[in-house]
């Protein structure tokens, strides 16, 4: 994402940058075109399409802004400087014109974004007292380091705000070093790219988690619920033989059939999700490498808090399947325990000479037919799941189109496979017969 974005950059020095990413499919929010020729008429300026990028004058003020439009983002990157000279050598944290202009920026693009970072650059320390400037500055705005590094360049650092919420709002604050010249410009431009790749991949996570959430605070009512159940059924299952009506069977196996189903689809989504999220940690991590951070005193890298609040957020994901699949196991042992009681009830009615054995046989038989049913469908379920494995791998764009066109298929074949092991065992029993 950087490299997209580094493509002539303005020759200024950046005192602020706030990068705001949006997860939707909205058309307002995804044209980029739209939304930066709808700030061109309110501010005026230079638009360029082929860098969808648009700067501004304003006074003294001069703001440069980008948009990218990603498969499922859109990134803005707002960054403001001054042409006043005496400027660049502003070194307060706290509101200023500069993030007036930001609020006031904020008001025309969309809104409720799914992740705002801002970060303010600070310029002209020295290389050796890096860190004695970054206490003078929390000092000055009466807010605790959260962590801090250094990568030669420039120190960066967050602060623990009041009310300091994790994603999606984040502030950082970088203070550099050295003269005033290309290099310098350069690294800081770098520097607010960087942070809009970060706002965009902060984006997208807070944006699954938001939409897995419900699911994430009903887990525990809905394991609950669905334990309470498992044990009645297994309650059923213990009680004598005779006791047990094939109806309470047939209905156990119908019960049992959707809530398998349920628990299928909630756990391929989640699991889904989740591969995503991984896969965006992995670009977090390659795009913080770079960095090459220090520490400074006792505090932590802030590469490592970003990285580890990214985990945080996606830790419930592999929470909730492997809950979930802890249910399925269990399903799958009340299914034994049917089994289990119609072969007894197949050998029972074997010996049985009452006159309504043909009865109670039809009714077995009823039932395994309603058995081999729900492993049909289990099995299908397991070879639609192999297949989409594959087609993410091989077929990454169209996977779901070729996970759903594959679902007659993984039926058929399951089918085919459930008929020729009945086949093989009537075989069997043929055999052991003779």
């Amino acid at each position: 994402m950087v490299e997209d974005m580094t493509e002539q950059i303005p020759r200024w020095l950046p005192l602020r940058a706030h990068a705001f990413s949006y997860y939707s499919d909205a058309g307002e929010i995804r044209d980029t075109f739209t939304v930066l020729k709808q700030l061109q008429a309110h501010y005026g300026g230079d638009y360029s399409e082929s860098l969808s990028s648009l700067e501004i004058r304003s006074g003294s003020i001069l703001c440069y802004i980008k948009a990218l439009a990603r498969r499922e983002t859109l990134c803005l990157l707002a960054v403001v400087g001054s042409s006043n000279p005496g400027e660049k050598n502003h070194a307060s944290y706290t509101s200023d014109k500069f993030d007036t202009w930001i609020k006031g920026l904020r008001e025309l693009i969309p809104k409720n974004p799914d992740c705002s970072v801002a970060l303010t650059l600070v310029y002209g320390a020295r290389a050796d007292n890096l860190e004695a400037s970054l206490q003078r500055l929390s000092k000055e705005s009466g807010l605790s380091i959260r962590s801090a590094s250094e990568n030669g360049a420039y120190l960066l650092a967050t602060f623990e705000e009041d009310g300091y919420q994790p994603a999606p709002n984040r502030g950082l604050l970088a203070i550099f070093h050295g003269g005033y010249d290309e290099a310098l410009t350069r690294s800081a431009w770098e520097l607010c790219f960087k942070i809009g790749s970060l706002a965009d991949i902060w984006g997208t996570i807070s944006h699954l988690s938001s939409e897995r959430q419900p699911m994430l605070n009903q887990i525990d009512a809905s394991e609950s619920s669905t334990q309470v159940w498992i044990n009645e059924v297994l309650a059923r299952m213990r009680k004598p033989i005779e006791e047990i009506q094939p109806s309470d069977l047939e209905d156990s196996l119908k019960e049992i059939t959707i809530q398998f189903s349920r628990l299928s689809t909630l756990t391929n989504s989640m699991r889904r999700d989740n591969v995503k999220a991984k896969a965006l940690i992995r670009s977090a991590k390659r795009l913080l490498s770079v960095w090459n951070e220090k520490t400074i005193g006792e505090l932590p890298l802030t590469s490592s808090v970003e990285l580890d609040e990214l985990e945080d957020v996606v830790a419930p994901f592999s929470d909730f399947i492997e809950r979930t699949e802890a249910l399925t196991m269990q399903f799958n042992t009340v299914l034994d325990s049917v089994r289990t009681y119609l072969g007894i009830q197949q050998q029972k009615m074997s010996l049985s000479e009452q006159s309504s054995s043909r009865k109670q046989l039809i009714q077995l038989v009823s039932l395994q037919e309603t058995l081999h049913k729900l492993e049909v469908l289990v099995v299908a379920f397991y070879l639609t799941e192999m297949a989409r494995i594959v087609f993410e791998v091989v077929l990454s764009e169209s996977a779901n189109l070729w996970t759903v066109l594959f679902i007659p298929v993984a039926l058929l074949s399951s089918l085919l496979l459930s008929r020729m092991l009945g086949r093989k065992t009537s075989q069997t029993h043929v055999v052991n017969g003779k």
